[in-house]
């Protein structure tokens, strides 16, 4: 017997219909970027996180490229991380001129790119 790891069919048949309307008034607007789609977004994660500003991004790399330039971080600096990663973290390091390396003592002192 195959039983499934994840299964949404049930869920998704709850809300396919609203997801469906949502998409292709989306789509018909032209407004994928900065649009009042985004806006209400961000200010229901507000609200769901209890936070007072949010940012959303494109994708998980601009995310990280964002709280690295935020923090400050950038030529030089050294930014500490897992080697069992998406290798987009070690680019998000990267891309703002810092060091990607990885505890001290867990093998190879720099991960090379």
């Amino acid at each position: 017997m195959n039983i499934p790891l994840v299964d949404l069919y049930q869920q998704i048949q709850t809300i396919k219909a609203s997801i469906l309307n949502s998409v292709e008034q989306l789509l018909d607007s032209g407004a994928f970027i900065m649009g009042q789609d985004v806006l209400k977004l961000e200010e229901n994660f507000c609200r769901l996180v209890s936070v007072e500003y949010a940012i959303s991004c494109n994708s998980g790399t601009d995310a990280l490229v964002l709280i690295l330039e935020a923090l400050g971080i950038g030529v030089g600096d050294e930014v500490i991380t897992t080697p069992f990663t998406f290798f987009a973290t070690a680019e998000s390091i990267s891309k703002v001129g810092a060091i990607p390396g990885k505890e001290k003592g867990s093998g190879l002192r720099y991960l090379k790119y």
